[in-house]
């Protein structure tokens, strides 16, 4: 089961609604030449779902091009996401950046001809770490590139309504690495 867990364009399709503030911000960004090791994305979620350890990576697309790009997970930038966007009680806070082959290959990727039309996602194989309910699974999504210069909200969806109940009802559940593999 895959967690799309950011949606970011600067040509943005109908189905990602980004608030106003955040496109005003993202102005000044340009996925083409943005300063990849400054680049984070941050996804608030219930606490009864995490990502799985490895799963998570950038998706960029550029025209009819995709390319998938390893993401590691970074505590500053994780707390710095939780002091421009305090999560709610029972819900947490992750950001992560471009691991050092990724960023390589990415920047590689974007600097080919192409058109110049480019979506940047992430997507991260999900666990359950708890009771998951019955009720909506919101996932917030948020951006920090060097030209923000903090977290700006992108968009917020039900997971359940968009995976449906037999898919969070799938989830695995999450181990620690004592245990072994999620």
């Amino acid at each position: 089961m895959r967690l799309i867990t950011l949606l970011l364009a600067l040509t943005v399709p109908a189905c990602a609604p980004v608030p106003a503030a955040t496109m005003r911000a993202l102005q000044t960004t340009d996925p083409a030449t943005t300063d990849l090791a400054a680049l984070r994305a941050a996804v608030e979620m219930p606490d009864a779902l995490r990502p799985r350890p490895g799963t998570a990576r950038l998706v960029f697309q550029l025209g009819g091009r995709e390319g998938r790009f390893g993401l590691e997970e970074d505590e500053a930038a994780s707390r710095l996401a939780r002091q421009d966007a305090p999560p709610a009680p029972g819900r947490r806070i992750l950001a992560f950046r471009l691991t050092s082959e990724g960023r390589d290959a990415l920047d590689a990727f974007r600097r080919a001809p192409g058109a110049r039309r480019m979506t940047i996602g992430i997507a991260a194989d999900a666990c359950r770490a708890g009771s998951i309910g019955d009720g909506p699974l919101m996932i917030g999504t948020w951006v920090s590139t060097a030209q923000t210069g903090r977290f700006v909200a992108l968009t917020q969806f039900d997971l359940r309504r968009l995976a449906g109940d037999a898919a969070i009802a799938a989830l695995p559940p999450c181990v620690t690495p004592a245990e072994g593999p999620a």
